[in-house]
C-alpha cells in the first residue's frame, strides 16, 4: 500500500533540506525539488513513483544515507545506478 506520496518534504517550505534539519516522510521518495526546496508539481509525483518502480525491481531504493538529509541530498547530488545493476 502506497501512502507516502506528498508528504516527504522540508517541513518549513521557505528553508531548504539542507537548513532545516527536518523532513516529514520518508527521504527515500522525495524529488530532488523537494530535496531542495523548489517549487514541486505533478512531476514530483512521477519522480517518487519511478522511485517505488525502482525499489519494486531491485529490492532497494536508489539512494542510503545515515540520516533523512544525507538521503535527500544524494537524491540532488547523485546519479542513481541502474537497475540493471542489481539484477
Amino acid at each position: 500500500k502506497v501512502t507516502d506520496f506528498g508528504i516527504a518534504r522540508a517541513i518549513n517550505a521557505t528553508n531548504t533540506v539542507m537548513y532545516t534539519n527536518s523532513i516529514l516522510g520518508s527521504a527515500h521518495y522525495l524529488s530532488p525539488e523537494q530535496a531542495s526546496g523548489k517549487p514541486v508539481d505533478g512531476n514530483t509525483d512521477i519522480y517518487s513513483l519511478g522511485v517505488v518502480l525502482y525499489e519494486m525491481l531491485t529490492g532497494r531504493v536508489p539512494f542510503e544515507g545515515e540520516t533523512p538529509i544525507a538521503v535527500a541530498l544524494k537524491h540532488v547530488r547523485e546519479k542513481v545506478e541502474p537497475p540493471t545493476r542489481y539484477n
